[in-house]
Parts: C-alpha cells; structure tokens; sequence
C-alpha cells in the first residue's frame, strides 16, 4: 500500500513538473508578439493548452499533497537529502513559482490611448516619462525622442500591485497640423 502511494505521488511530481514547463511554453508562446502578427490567430491557439494546464495543475497539486501526506513516515526514514525528498522539495518549489507568476501576470494591465508627456526622468541607466501620474519606463532612445508636453498615442504595460510604475510598448507622436 505504501509503496503505491509513493509511485503515485512520484508520478504526480512528475506530471506537476511537466505541466508546469508546458503551461508556461505556451503562455510565452501565446504572448509572443511574432505569433500575434501572423494571420491566422495562432496566439489564440496557444491560449487553450495554457488554460487547460492552469486547471490541470491545482488538481494535481490535491493529488500530491495527499499522497505527500500518506506517505510522510517514509520520507522522515530516508532524511533529507534523498531523491524523493529532493523531488517534493523541487516540486513544492516549482508550484510556488507558478502561483507567484500566475498572480503576477493576473494583475497586469496594458493601458493605450492619446497622453500628454508630463514630464521625463532618469534614475540611472533607467529612463521613465510621466503620463497620468505613472512612472513609464522606456528605452533611452525613446527618452531621448520624447519632448514633454507633447501629445503622443502610447500604449503601455503595468501591474495593479506596483500601480505608479509601467513599462512603454509604443510611442508615437500625434503631429499637429496648423490650418493655413
């Protein structure tokens, strides 16, 4: 009985482990932007394995725990180092990281529209402009570009947990025309 539970619970790390590689392959394959620029949607393609991972993933996580916790007595008789408590401790690490990534990326927020540069500041090699009291940070070509006060369609990525602090995707300038 024991030894069953024990090749079940190594075979769900295993199964964590590996869904948890392939969920973020295709989470980066669907945030490609070379994929979204092709014309048949294959970004959109990429989302549906990604979303059957993310359900996948806490159910396999139940399963573990549960024969983490049958199987406890036998992991305190082999200590610390041996190949099944590396194998839980790395699990039990990669799921951290999947949970911390997934709550990351669900509070981001890509904002665009026509903005007024307030104003422009470097820290550094880093280089921000201001727009609706946001911290957006740029490359400093783009710095070096950008007149404050002008008016430009910016789109730009930031995260609900650090709201005053963004990341510029594009920027460019609105040229106003005088009427003669």
């Amino acid at each position: 009985m024991k030894d069953n539970l024990i090749r079940r619970r190594k075979s769900t790390s295993k199964l964590i482990i590996l869904t948890s590689i392939l969920s973020l392959v295709f989470y980066f394959l669907m945030d490609s932007q070379w994929l979204s620029d092709t014309n048949y949607y294959l970004h959109e393609l990429m989302a549906l394995p990604y979303q059957l991972f993310l359900y996948l993933i806490p159910l396999l996580v139940l399963f573990w725990i549960y024969y983490s916790i049958r199987t406890f007595s036998e992991l305190e008789l082999k200590g610390l180092f041996s190949k099944d408590a590396l194998m839980n401790i790395l699990t039990t690490v990669l799921v951290v990281l999947i949970i911390v990534f997934q709550i990351t990326r669900f509070y981001g927020v890509h904002t665009g529209g026509v903005f007024e540069v307030e104003s422009k500041w470097r820290d550094g090699e880093k280089y921000y402009i201001v727009l609706m009291d946001k911290n957006v940070r740029c490359t400093r070509n783009e710095y070096n570009l950008i007149n404050e006060d002008d008016m430009y369609v910016v789109s730009y990525e930031w995260n609900k947990l650090t709201p005053t602090i963004g990341h510029l995707e594009n920027i460019e300038l609105i040229e106003m025309k005088v009427a003669d």
